[in-house]
């Protein structure tokens, strides 16, 4: 009774091991893209001009703090508004740090994750 019970339990073993690994079912250019498209529609819904202000860290670690000018297809435009410099940036150059400023003294800003 024990050899049988052991004998199950090696087969079963060896049909796991033997079994391959799921896949995953996107790629990696899938995830980017939806990553991307999920971006562009945060930065949409915000909207443009002076009452759309935000801070960006681009993947260069590079930050930028403004309000969106204009939000295209492909890449959206910050406007510094110190020294109201343009800045253009494609969606996939931006990290995953996006913060939204409110222009409430209680509210300073809160972060918007994706």
């Amino acid at each position: 009774m024990l050899k049988n019970c052991l004998s199950l339990l090696l087969v079963g073993l060896l049909i796991l091991i033997a079994s391959p690994a799921p896949a995953s079912a996107r790629t990696g250019a899938e995830k980017e893209a939806q990553r991307i498209e999920k971006v562009r529609a945060a930065i949409l819904s915000l909207g443009v001009g002076p009452d759309a202000r935000i801070k960006v860290q681009l993947r260069d670690k590079t930050k930028l703090e403004g309000y969106i000018k204009e939000a295209g297809d492909d890449q959206f435009v910050i406007t510094d508004a110190k020294t109201g410099a343009d800045t253009s940036v494609a969606y996939p150059r931006r990290d995953k740090t996006l913060t939204r400023v409110q222009k409430s003294p209680l509210v300073r800003a809160w972060p918007r994750r994706w």
